[in-house]
């Protein structure tokens, strides 16, 4: 047995008193005056015996009556342990961790759940004794802080408490487990105690199977404060917004594909979203969503100009409002700097396209600069998005290193060859590194052979991938008027390489032999195309046909959208961003935050792949980061330049996940963790806080039916007493009887 208040046991003593009173009775003599020793018999030894056998009753009435009185005042209970037996009066850690993911934003009948988390933890502080250790720690601080400072006292506790607000990050119990498991293993107080304030969304508890170790010690006890939160809400939410590729230009279509989920017990019919895109309204959709289901679909959105465009899909309001949006970005090229690679011949014709005037299609300008091919293993690969390489004649291991990391670094390629190109060379050195399959060379000398087979004496272009990016909105028109083939001006290809696609190939273009006159091939976050043909008008007419020119200016920003589209990045993760910039040591970057925070941020720059990595600190907002140039490198804190690329930072589509964890799952979640299930007790905040943590603590307190028992006795002591009167004043009448005979 525990006793919560043990030095009050000391009162035992008075249990004496009735003892001592007792004894002292028995020595006092009582003179009885009588006449004749005759009236002596005349007492019936029966009532003598009664009467003794009735002192001593109660005696042992009084006696148990002061007993449980004292117990009762010293609260003991039917379980403990070591620590548990010196109850209060041993120094405890207490560890609070409060939910203030977005879900507890929430509003249930007792009002917000963060506001009634907040009132369990008041109540929870009254348990709070000097020389305490009180740490309570919001979830979101886990990811922003290293370590934390504990407070001793319950007024300074209740202060912190105060100024507390639910936040946008969602953070897993798994981490905080392990944050307190820190703050645990430093404290030297006797007593470690975790409670959870949460609305025990089963999300925040997943278990990692590859994750074996005990972290928390077995002696810790973990309370579990439940807050009911919103289990049966009827809810919407974005689960994601992704851009599913393509060219990223201005007035040029794209695709997102959006996917919106149910979390239910009822189907969702009619269900109104709407996109909007620097800030109109572009694109509007009803959705018919199941129960505990969700459904995706694919809206385009256009557009109209160059920089960094926020944009976010919006559901109508329901039961949860925080997961009713979720934003993303498009960050449009201003210029897209292409350098082409090869002999002022071979460059010629793709020159020319890249730098014309007028309305190709391609919805964006360039910034064209010729290399020659002697200068590749020194070219700054910072310096330019996309690289056109025209009838290089071989490669050398170094400049395939540099231009492979260039490519998987997010850069784009295209390739022509031509009759100065050394295709086995091409093969073992540049393709193999890229992950292309090799590639075959045409016949040598006159016209290929596949030509020759054919009746008209020349290849010329077969099926078309028109529902590539590429050939988005180019040759519709014309499809319109013709019903048979897809009516695209065919040059005349007297040679061509015989392009394999492999495994991971992608023919765009197919010439009438079935093999790839433009084929396309990832590698690495880059994109590798490459040409059947050479740049120029030896091997055929592609170059003076009117496709050539909007398929080149098409190519480069293709080639240059894998680095411009961001992924959806959840809030509490660093904006993480890699880009090409020029002269990135001596400009100064600031990043700023949907609320307009700014701070200064320093890349890390790779010389081999010219990329300049951005990282910030762990995000705390949601909506749209924004790095740009600082004008003037050395004032700080101002985004005076240019924007260079952007991050939408959304909610973990897991706050909509409305399912609360059950006592069995939360056992096992802690068991995980080294907790055995005797140490976890699942406490309701509608219940005396106090009370049940401290039953949880030590057990059931006993106060109670010790004190009903004390006045039972008390009852029977005085039905005794009054008695025992009655039987002594019979007994001293009958003895003044006797005296006057």
């Amino acid at each position: 047995m525990t006793f919560l208040n043990p030095l009050l046991l000391l009162g035992l003593a008075a249990a004496a008193i009735p003892i001592l009173i007792h004894l002292l009775n028995l020595r006092k003599l009582n003179t009885i005056e009588f006449s004749s020793l005759r009236f002596l018999k005349e007492l019936q030894k029966s009532r003598i015996r009664r009467l003794k056998i009735r002192q001593l009753l109660l005696l042992i009435l009084r006696t148990l009556l002061v007993i449980l009185v004292v117990l009762s005042f010293s609260r003991p209970t039917l379980k403990g342990t070591l620590a548990g037996s010196i109850g209060t009066k041993a120094k405890s850690t207490m560890v609070i961790l409060l939910d203030d993911s977005p879900s507890m934003s929430a509003r249930n009948e007792n009002g917000v759940l963060f506001t009634q988390a907040k009132k369990a933890v008041e109540n929870l502080l009254e348990l709070v004794n000097p020389g305490d250790e009180i740490y309570l720690l919001k979830l979101s601080d886990i990811k922003h802080t290293d370590r934390f400072t504990p407070v001793h006292s319950r007024e300074l506790a209740l202060t912190d408490l105060a100024s507390l607000l639910p936040s946008q990050e969602t953070v897993s119990f798994r981490e905080a487990a392990g944050a307190a498991a820190k703050i645990l293993a430093e404290s030297e107080n006797i007593n470690h105690e975790i409670y959870i304030m949460s609305d025990g969304q089963a999300s925040q508890f997943k278990m990692d199977p590859q994750d074996t170790a005990d972290i928390l010690d077995a002696t810790t006890r973990v309370f579990h404060i439940e807050i009911p939160g919103m289990a049966r809400a009827e809810n919407l939410g974005i689960a994601s917004v992704s851009l599913t590729g393509g060219m990223i230009a201005a007035g040029k279509p794209l695709m997102l594909e959006v996917v919106v989920q149910n979390t239910g017990n009822s189907p969702a019919n009619g269900a109104l979203a709407s996109i909007y895109l620097d800030g109109s309204r572009v694109v509007q959709q009803t959705l018919d969503i199941s129960s505990q289901g969700s459904t995706s679909f694919s809206p385009a959105v256009t557009p109209m100009k160059p920089g960094v465009l926020p944009g976010y899909v919006q559901l109508e309001d329901d039961v949860l409002d925080f997961d009713n949006r979720r934003h993303f970005a498009i960050h449009v090229p201003e210029k897209i700097r292409v350098t082409l690679a090869g002999t002022e011949q071979a460059t010629r014709f793709p020159g020319l396209a890249l730098s014309a005037v007028g309305e190709t299609g391609a919805g964006s300008s360039f910034s064209v600069e010729r290399v020659e091919e002697n200068r590749l293993s020194s070219l700054d690969v910072s310096r330019f998005d996309v690289l056109l390489a025209c009838d290089i004649k071989d490669w050398s291991s170094i400049e395939a290193d540099r231009l492979t990391q260039f490519v998987q670094g997010g850069g784009g390629i295209a390739l022509f060859a031509g009759d100065q190109s050394d295709i086995p060379n091409l093969n073992t050195t540049l393709l193999r590194r890229l992950g292309v399959p090799p590639v075959e060379a045409p016949a040598e000398g006159g016209r290929d052979n596949r030509a020759e087979d054919l009746n008209e004496g020349f290849l010329s272009f077969g099926k078309v991938d028109l529902a590539h990016p590429l050939f988005g909105g180019l040759f519709e028109e014309k499809l319109l008027q013709r019903q048979r083939g897809p009516g695209i001006e065919s040059p005349q290809i007297l040679k061509a390489l015989k392009i394999s696609k492999g495994r991971t190939g992608n023919a765009l273009i197919e010439l009438s032999d079935g093999t790839p006159f433009l084929a396309e091939f990832q590698s690495g976050l880059g994109r590798v195309l490459m040409f059947a043909v050479d740049p120029g008008v030896s091997w055929s007419d592609f170059a003076i046909k009117g496709i050539y020119a909007p398929l080149l200016h098409r190519c480069a920003v293709y080639l240059a959208a894998g680095q411009t589209m961001q992924s959806d990045v959840v809030v509490g993760a660093p904006v993480a961003m890699n880009l090409r910039l020029q002269n990135s040591a001596q400009t100064k970057y600031i990043l700023t935050s949907p609320s307009g925070l700014t701070v200064s941020i320093i890349p890390r720059i790779n010389p081999i792949t010219g990329l300049s990595t951005f990282v910030s600190s762990p995000t705390r907002e949601v909506g749209l980061y924004v790095l740009t140039a600082s004008g003037d490198p050395n004032v700080g804190g101002k985004a005076s330049g240019p924007s260079l690329a952007g991050v939408a930072i959304n909610l973990d589509p897991g706050e909509s996940m409305l399912r609360q964890i059950t006592a069995e799952e939360l056992t096992a979640f802690f068991s995980s963790l080294g907790i055995e299930p005797g140490g976890i007790s699942w406490i309701s905040s509608d219940s005396e806080i106090t009370r049940a943590v401290l039953e949880s603590r030590f057990g059931v307190e006993l106060w109670k039916y010790l004190i009903g028992g004390a006045i039972l006795l008390a009852l029977c002591e005085m039905a005794v007493a009054r008695a025992t009167r009655s039987e002594r004043s019979s007994e001293e009448e009958h003895a003044g009887s006797a005296k006057g005979a």
